[in-house]
């Protein structure tokens, strides 16, 4: 049933008039003539139905809805406005039955065209103490109201619907009739229900939002009270309508757990990390930004491609996405797509079966199977030739490939990370990088910044490096002036240049002028005889030698410290060394 019917019935069974645009009586009903003694036939077409109220002309509800003017809606605090009716209570200064306390409803009135025709007013005499059982009018009003709803007399629940008694956890209305509004209250909010209801509600203001913690079922109901007030002598009355917000503030509870959680693994990410290097050692805040948005992209399936000079930490900076990520227990894949030769390509990614070419004496996986459900990172992703890029992105599509020399196609679940140091658009506009393969790896980017766009960390990575490759905990210093050189350099290497500077002081006790260690080339550094550049594999052999050796130093002979320095396993250092009689 609308509540226009339920209006209509109102208007039937209980005292009531109509007016229309000239604020003329058009309707005054049986009950009204009896209540007040006033007939239809003397107020009818007249404005005269103010003087059964009042001594002097004054303004009623239904006026108010026909003026529309909020201004003075303002007047009546004990009236509710809901656009096109109101309720609420009408203190009136002529006695009627010997009370002077209204209920009333009001509402528009409006042709078959909704053009407003007029507006109608239902009222009953009242008093607080007996409200539940003299007001029949208010009852029925209650019951039908669309939201939790009840009138609560000197503490107690006296009149309620059906909707409130759902809110405490009851299947009806009379089960918490006549009940202290106390006893639904949560302990965790009793006092401060005692210190506004003390002295008949001295404290409590007509219209205020109150924020109640209630006991439903052994768990909380979190609830908003909006109450009207009437007090008359020793009675306080609150007409309250209430608003169930459990569900919306369990979810900002839930939302801030997981935010809090989201920051404490984030922080004890961050610490590991920087246990393990000195790339994002920072307090820069662009790096700061940067790591912020690399662990929000994180908790997402968003391909991301990390831009940024060499050096910058771009494969370090893909590690900790996918440690930071939902695939954090699944493989990481990482390919150097420069290091692949293109005859290999395809091979490499997709793997081959028994047979599948010459010397395939054995079926291989590629690196889209071994990082199935996992991540794989595309180290410099823009060495890729159109050819692959269409090939690789039609099994990421479709999460599908087939071996090469096979007929069974696999699955591929992976997410996708890119690093490059190119400019993808200059080489999208120059057709080296395909459209659709560019889009679907670049969702998101991230800009790794150089070194020098960050010098204020270069004290802090210095710090952490002559720490971390010294082996003392009193790390040994470097000169002012050095010191001054290192801060101006351009750094064209980055945090790797840095990094091998360092080393390089900690082996000699010296460090170069910052002009001389760019000077530095293999020649003058491992060769005497100029034509011994020309021998490669006599430079692999002397460069690997000489690498074994320095990482020895640095690490003062502990092999296990050495093998990590040099980024292999000790099983793969101590065959090196064998190979060079180290």
């Amino acid at each position: 049933m609308s509540f226009a019917e339920n209006f209509f019935y109102f208007s039937q069974q209980f005292a009531g008039f109509a007016i229309n645009l000239k604020h003329e009586v058009t309707w005054w009903n049986k009950v009204n003539e009896k209540l007040t003694g006033v007939s239809e036939k003397d107020v009818l077409h007249t404005d005269n139905y103010w003087k059964i109220f009042y001594h002097t002309q004054k303004v009623l509800p239904v006026d108010l809805l026909l003026m529309e003017d909020t201004d003075r809606e303002k007047e009546f605090p004990s009236l509710n406005f809901f656009g096109d009716i109101c309720y609420g209570f009408l203190k009136i200064e002529k006695n009627i039955n010997d009370k002077s306390l209204l209920w009333v409803i009001a509402s528009k009135v409006f042709d078959g065209n909704r053009q407003l025709i007029g507006a109608i007013m239902s009222f009953q005499l009242i008093s607080l103490r007996h409200l539940y059982w003299n007001s029949p009018l208010l009852g029925e009003l209650i019951m039908r109201f669309p939201l939790p709803i009840a009138i609560i007399l000197n503490g107690h629940i006296t009149l309620a619907n059906k909707l409130y008694a759902a809110l405490l956890g009851c299947a009806s209305p009379k089960e918490i009739a006549g009940k202290p509004v106390e006893t639904f209250i949560h302990s965790l909010d009793r006092k401060k229900y005692r210190e506004l209801s003390k002295n008949n509600y001295q404290n409590i203001v007509s219209e205020k939002e109150y924020d109640w913690k209630y006991s439903v079922q052994n768990s909380i109901r979190y609830v908003t009270e909006i109450p009207t007030v009437f007090k008359k002598e020793d009675d306080t009355l609150l007409v309250s309508t209430f608003i169930d917000k459990t569900e919306e503030i369990q979810k900002e509870k839930q939302l801030m757990e997981e935010k809090e959680e989201l920051l404490a693994a984030n922080k004890n990410l961050i610490k590991l990390l920087r246990e393990k290097d000195g790339f994002f050692i920072s307090q820069s805040p662009k790096m700061k930004n940067v790591i912020e948005k690399a662990l929000r992209l994180a908790k997402s399936e968003i391909n991301v491609v990390i831009l940024g000079e060499t050096g910058t930490g771009k494969s370090l900076l893909a590690k900790i996405i996918h440690e930071a990520g939902t695939r954090k227990d699944k493989p990481f894949i990482a390919v150097n797509c420069a290091a692949i030769p293109e005859t290999l390509m395809e091979s490499a990614f997709f793997g081959y079966v028994k047979g599948a070419f010459t010397n395939a004496h054995s079926a291989s996986r590629g690196f889209l199977e071994a990082a199935h459900e996992g991540t794989l990172f595309l180290d410099e992703v823009a060495e890729l030739s159109p050819a692959m890029q269409a090939k690789l992105l039609h099994a990421v599509e479709n999460k599908l490939f087939t071996p090469l020399g096979s007929t069974v196609q696999k699955a591929c679940d992976v997410r996708i990370i890119s690093a490059t140091h190119r400019n993808l658009n200059q080489m999208l506009q120059e057709k080296k990088l395909r459209e659709d393969f560019f889009y679907r790896i670049c969702v998101v980017d991230l800009y790794l910044p150089a070194l020098r766009e960050r010098k204020e960390d270069i004290p802090l990575l210095i710090g952490f490096f002559l720490k971390r490759f010294s082996g003392t905990d009193t790390p040994p210093r470097i000169p002012e002036r050095v010191f001054a050189q290192m801060m101006d350099a351009p750094w064209a290497g980055n945090i790797r240049e840095l990094q091998n500077a360092i080393l390089r002081f900690i082996a000699t006790g010296e460090l170069q002028e910052m002009q001389e260690m760019r000077q530095v080339s293999i020649k003058e550094e491992f060769f005497a005889k100029e034509d011994m550049l020309f021998d490669l594999e006599l430079c692999k052999t002397e460069t690997e030698r000489r690498c074994l050796e320095h990482a020895l130093k640095c690490a003062k002979g502990n092999k296990s410290r050495a093998a990590k320095l040099m980024n292999m396993n000790i099983r793969t250092f101590h065959r090196y060394c064998a190979k060079h009689n180290i």
